[in-house]
């Protein structure tokens, strides 16, 4: 008699076959919607970090600038949802030049699906105004904050030495500017 050859594979084996390759799916799987969500996160997060370092750019030399910081007052450069408004003056430095007030308001306005922090210039020519970070929420708004030389806080904002302005994003992260106001040592003759 003749053996014929039944090669196969048994139930028992075909069942841990299965067990192990379904093992295997899901650990891809869950690998595969780790790395998405990370990559989103980091993505949000880099968004953010563009738009601080954006908002950066002109806030420090905004606060450096300044003669003036007002919380309450826009009317020199109104801009709906203000939060703060800086006011210095440029000019020629010839005897014969006549120096130009400038005003910078900052403001919290949507933008399509978002909110995002405006930065609004002012000159007598004209106003000018950009989209400085996006993604903000709407309330909070931005927190200002203004010290005068010794650290104590300045509620008023009248003189102070340094200001800041928090800014809280949808991703529920929150960044903090802050500049120091360039003071004359000059004494008035």
């Amino acid at each position: 008699m003749k053996q014929t050859d039944q090669r196969g594979l048994t139930l028992i084996e075909m069942i841990v076959a299965l067990f192990v390759l379904g093992m295997m799916v899901v650990a891809i799987t869950t690998a595969l919607f780790v790395g998405l969500r990370t990559s989103r996160e980091s993505n949000q997060r880099v968004t953010d970090a563009v738009g601080v370092s954006f908002a950066s750019a002109y806030f420090v030399p905004d606060v450096e600038s300044a003669i003036t910081v007002d919380t309450a007052d826009f009317s020199d450069c109104e801009l709906p949802g203000a939060v703060v408004m800086f006011s210095w003056i440029e000019g020629d430095p010839r005897p014969e030049a006549t120096p130009t007030s400038r005003f910078a308001t900052y403001a919290v306005q949507p933008r399509g699906s978002e909110f995002a922090l405006i930065r609004r210039t002012c000159v007598p020519s004209g106003s000018q105004m950009l989209t400085v970070v996006r993604g903000l929420v709407a309330s909070p708004l931005p927190r200002i904050d203004c010290t005068i030389a010794g650290g104590a806080l300045d509620p008023d904002c009248a003189d102070p030495h340094s200001v800041s302005m928090t800014l809280q994003f949808e991703s529920e992260r929150s960044v903090t500017l802050s500049a120091s106001r360039r003071v004359d040592d000059e004494e008035p003759e």
